[in-house]
């Protein structure tokens, strides 16, 4: 590897050259251009790279193009596809809109505080219930439980029911991958999501290699599911645990393997059915804490009373977790609530479609642009960077720009550009989007040169030879080099 960018290094040397004593003949460009440009020229002949599939283009505060490369081929963009989506939602829903559930209740509240019917949670698409990001189901369950004593509610005599019609009950998107679907970034969006739609399993290795290891527990508890645990010890410290298993089924297959000799070794899976589990969960907490769900039956109430409704956090608050950590759960249901036409109807594939509808509206061609999630996790999508470039530059001119740029990753300080532009020169002059998926890695988002020139860019290479780790450190070096332009 230092051979061979020493050698890379030898041959931008050269190639300045070259154009340094073309420039005194051709003037049509300046001298720095064209050294980035003889970079690029070397980069994109690395040994991994030539048979890839590799879109480019750069552009300063004018829409000037200072580097270009295949940029209006449609490509897998993996979660810089966010951008599009997190987007479209600030510009048509606003950053202070905001997901609502409603508390209310079927039957008779008496004056001892009994309710003789069914407590109802009225699902409105939030995807932050229970969130850890926002006090986990602990908090939740608590806040909850206080509005239920301050309306008067002391026990229930009926049950706690859910009753959802904004998403249908299944929206697996059915051009996920099978690895994906059964792992926390593959939760399903939902109605009623419920702790971010994953659980938490603790798995104990033993100390011999190859080894198989066991299920401690599930947090929350997943009594309805049966797990199959075929992971087993490894003598590395990776976890390449992945759990399988997809909607409407109770068997969960548990496959790789985790380090062995350790006694807890936590992995997480995506929730099946986040309303079972809410009911479940809820049900017992408010019982054990003084408000006891009985659970009989009850005739269904002709009325409904309405006593509370719980906001989420706003847009912009969702937006920047939903950029900086990638969080996929968040941009389908932003995707999803773009859909004015909710119910059994939707789909993630609509949802979808809402989002191109809305980029159409901003002005930029969605000719090659085919969309199938809000996430970015489906191989069906493809961006061209042209597309991607020319939202940023509208973004960057619109309302809320500052929401939208702030919501970015910083190189070398936040998200999940941290650690890869620590210490580098870089570090600070990037603000973007990463995504990743076997294969597949690309950055978008706004570049300030060190002379300070504003530039907005997007990078999408797909099906790269060799390591993710090898693509990553080379884009890192493009970036760099692309900072270090100047006019």
């Amino acid at each position: 590897m230092v051979i061979r960018f020493k050698f890379l290094t030898f041959g931008v040397l050269l190639m300045q050259l070259v154009f340094g004593l073309s420039f005194c003949a051709q003037t049509e460009k300046p001298a720095s251009e064209s050294t980035l440009q003889a970079y690029f020229n070397q980069w994109v002949q690395q040994p991994n790279l030539t048979s890839a599939s590799i879109g480019i283009l750069v552009k300063n505060e004018l829409g000037e193009i200072v580097l270009e490369h295949n940029s209006n081929t449609s490509l897998v963009p993996a979660s810089t596809q966010k951008l599009l989506t997190t987007a479209s939602a600030l510009e048509q829903l606003g950053p202070k809109f905001r997901f609502e559930t409603i508390l209310a209740y079927k039957g008779e509240l008496n004056e001892d505080g009994v309710l003789k019917g069914d407590l109802i949670i009225q699902a409105g698409g939030d995807p932050t219930l229970g969130s850890d990001r926002f006090g986990g189901i602990e908090a939740l369950g608590k806040s909850w439980l206080s509005v239920l004593k301050a309306n008067g509610i002391q026990s229930i005599a009926g049950k706690l029911l859910i009753e959802n019609t904004v998403f249908p009950k299944y929206l697996t998107p059915r051009t996920w991958i099978w690895e994906d679907i059964g792992n926390y970034y593959g939760a399903t969006p939902a109605g009623f999501s419920f702790h971010d739609n994953y659980y938490q399993m603790v798995l104990r290795s033993p100390n011999e290699t190859g080894a198989l290891c066991e299920v401690v527990k599930t947090t929350p508890t997943m009594d309805h599911l049966t797990f199959d645990c075929q992971v087993t010890a490894a003598a590395n410290n990776s976890d390449n645990a992945y759990i399988f298993g997809g909607e409407g089924s109770e068997l969960r297959y548990i496959k790789g393997t985790i380090p062995k000799g350790r006694s807890t070794f936590s992995i997480k899976g995506s929730m099946d059915n986040p309303e079972l589990l809410a009911q479940k969960w809820l049900s017992n907490y408010f019982t054990q804490n003084g408000v006891e769900v009985v659970g009989n039956e009850f005739q269904a109430a002709t009325t409904t009373t309405v006593f509370h409704s719980h906001k989420s956090p706003e847009l912009s608050q969702m937006i920047q977790l939903t950029n900086k950590y990638s969080i996929n759960l968040y941009a389908e249901h932003f995707a999803l609530w773009l859909n004015e036409n909710r119910g059994e109807k939707l789909t993630v594939e609509l949802g979808a479609q809402s989002v191109k509808e809305s980029i159409g509206k901003m002005g930029i061609e969605t000719k090659g642009m085919f969309l199938v999630d809000g996430s970015g996790m489906s191989r069906f999508n493809a961006v061209t960077p042209n597309q991607i470039v020319e939202l940023l530059r509208y973004m960057r001119a619109a309302e809320n720009a500052e929401i939208f740029i702030n919501s970015l990753s910083v190189a070398g300080e936040s998200g999940t550009l941290r650690s890869m532009f620590s210490g580098s020169t870089a570090a600070g002059k990037i603000k973007a989007k990463s995504g990743y998926m076997e294969r597949v890695r690309s950055y978008a988002g706004y570049i300030e040169t060190l002379k300070g020139e504003k530039m907005t860019f997007c990078i999408i290479v797909n099906n790269y030879e060799g390591s993710a780790a090898e693509t990553k450190y080379q884009i890192k070096k493009l970036l760099e080099r692309i900072v270090a332009h100047t006019k």
